[in-house]
């Protein structure tokens, strides 16, 4: 038995006797440099690391096994094989039969075991009939992640496993009692999750937005009553302090004159005729709503022929003129255009609603909007706010909108559903165990076979027992 060991990394001499490092320390290495940006310096210099750093990682060698390196690239491909297969799901399981697929090629050619690839493909043929097909399995290699050859190598190890236990004498004969079987198939039934729930049944629209967007001006959707003003200033300005107080006087004079004559909005101009200094706004739409009560009641008793006024202000006198009602779609200002574009889908949406069955056609017509089908949540699992709100909803209305990482949702309460799981097949549970057993007397003879093998750890942090 030659024991674990990891010999010492002696440096490399270069031609003339010296060694790398000591060449490094004598040559210049330039910086990166970046006036007024280091920030910007130490970003790239970042990225590039981390580029640089990530396929070296993959094929970093943690073990050698009689010479046959195991990379962290290897574990991960096993990782993904065994959740495909049903395997073990640690690192230190998938290690541990990568480690015992080296042995084992090594004990078979000690035993003069020969292994032909018509043997690997029959026996891959015959898995992937459970899979549908050997096109069908290859599909899901590919959707996982799977390298063939390194599914290849798995089913190769454990015809050698067979092949050389047999060759040993070891019988591997596992046959768990009646007992046993009905013993884990109780227990399994103990299982919380196999316990009946009540689910809520939920859709969702999924309006995408764009990650950042731009700030901007934008109309809103609805419309709304406006009352269209217009400004009259006299204004008192570049006077002395004792003059100021007089040509007040003189402006309110003024601004009766302008009374007299005003009929309405269109008069404006002849009724401000012959006077200095008289400034005239233009319509300002203002929202009546915002309007205070007394000053709201006055222009309804003035109405459209009448101005409001005269009001000292401390640049002049105003007069208002009240020019009429009218409905508009106000202009507002918003952070994010393209996010309140889709919050107006959102709205049109939840305007069509009717139940869950007509979420698609509600949805129809919207750029974008995606409806999923039904959902069985657990409310526990829910978001409080969201569950509160979709238990007051009753399934009449949609909640939301809801900003999320993905974009713009709402949702839609569409009842209650008792789920009740279905109980394991006895069949799987014997095979379930039978598997078990099989691993624990797998174990026993590859912990053997290792004694036999160099292992040669490259990394602190591996552990193989």
């Amino acid at each position: 038995m030659i024991p674990n060991t990891m010999f010492p990394q002696l440096p490399r001499m270069d031609s003339v006797g010296q060694t790398s490092a000591t060449r490094r320390r004598r040559m210049h290495i330039p910086s990166i440099r970046c006036p007024g940006r280091p920030l910007a310096a130490l970003t790239l210099l970042a990225a590039l690391v981390m580029a640089a750093a990530a396929p070296a990682l993959a094929s970093r060698v943690l073990l050698k096994v009689n010479d046959v390196p195991v990379t962290n690239f290897d574990i991960t491909q096993q990782l993904k094989i065994n959740g495909l297969l049903g395997g073990p799901r640690t690192r230190q399981a998938a290690l541990r039969q990568l480690v015992d697929n080296v042995v084992l090629e090594r004990e078979a050619k000690r035993q003069g075991i020969t292994i032909r690839d018509i043997h690997v493909d029959r026996t891959i043929d015959g898995m992937a009939k459970s899979f549908g097909g050997l096109p069908r399995l290859k599909q899901l290699l590919r959707k996982r992640g799977v390298r063939y050859d390194a599914f290849r190598r798995h089913v190769r190890g454990l015809i050698l496993f067979r092949a050389v236990t047999a060759r040993l004498g070891t019988r591997i004969k596992v046959a768990p009692s009646k007992e046993e079987i009905e013993r884990r198939y109780r227990k399994i039934l103990t299982d919380p999750r196999l316990k009946p729930v009540t689910a809520w049944r939920l859709r969702q629209v999924t309006l995408a937005v764009r990650k950042k967007g731009k700030p901007g001006t934008v109309r809103t959707p609805r419309k709304i009553v406006v009352w269209n003003l217009r400004n009259i200033d006299l204004p008192v300005e570049n006077v002395a302090p004792v003059m100021r107080e007089q040509l007040f006087q003189a402006r309110a004079i003024e601004s009766q004159q302008i009374k007299s004559r005003y009929r309405g909005c269109a008069s404006i101009k002849q009724a401000t005729a012959g006077l200095f200094n008289v400034r005239v706004s233009g319509i300002i739409q203002a929202d009546p709503r915002l309007i205070p009560g007394p000053v709201k009641q006055a222009m309804r008793e003035a109405g459209t022929t009448k101005l409001l006024g005269p009001v000292k202000t401390r640049k002049g006198i105003r007069l208002i003129a009240f020019c009429g009602a009218a409905k508009t779609r106000p202009s507002v200002k918003v952070p994010d255009v393209a996010v309140f574009r889709r919050i107006q889908d959102a709205q049109i949406i939840m305007r069509r609603f009717r139940g869950c069955a007509t979420l698609p056609k509600a949805a129809h017509g919207v750029r974008g909007a995606r409806v999923s089908d039904y959902i069985d949540a657990d409310p526990r699992k829910l978001p409080r706010q969201l569950r509160v709100a979709l238990a007051k909803s009753g399934g009449r209305k949609l909640i939301g909108p809801v900003r999320t990482p993905r974009g713009i949702q709402l949702f839609a309460f569409c009842g209650k559903r008792k789920i009740v799981p279905p109980k394991p097949d006895r069949k799987i549970v014997a095979r379930m165990v039978q598997a078990e057993a099989f691993q624990k007397v797998r174990e026993k003879v590859m912990r053997k076979l290792r004694q036999k093998a160099y292992i040669e750890i490259r990394d602190k942090s591996v552990r193989l027992n």
